[in-house]
């Protein structure tokens, strides 16, 4: 392993991925970032970017359905969706959406602006 990394260990129930990024994140941003803020940091940052470069999201997904979950349900834990909650079930998110490296790491990248290698 390289100098200067470390190995967390994060629960995994659905939200892995952003627990993970929370966890490298703490050593040097604090304690900021919890998964669900960078969740919803993740949710505005792919809407915006959706305004101007739709091509580039539009490629990583099968189909505008996939694209459309994973846009609205990317910003609910695990814990939301398993409890229900009422703006989740408005918008039918009944699954939990896994964080995507090349959306999610990408939109949290720019907008940290810090550089995480996965």
């Amino acid at each position: 392993m390289p100098e200067g990394y470390e190995i967390f260990n994060v629960p995994a129930r659905g939200d892995c991925f952003f627990e993970a990024i929370s966890a490298g994140l703490k050593p040097i941003k604090g304690n900021k970032y919890d998964a669900k803020t960078l969740r919803e940091i993740s949710s505005n940052e792919i809407k915006s970017e959706m305004r101007y470069n739709e091509k580039n999201i539009r490629k990583f997904f099968e189909s505008d359905l996939e694209m459309f979950k994973h846009i609205t349900g990317v910003k609910y834990m695990t814990d939301e969706i398993d409890n229900n909650n009422p703006e989740a079930v408005a918008l039918n998110v009944d699954i939990v959406q896994w964080g995507m490296p090349e959306i999610d790491g990408c939109s949290l990248c720019r907008n940290l602006k810090v550089c995480i290698n996965l």
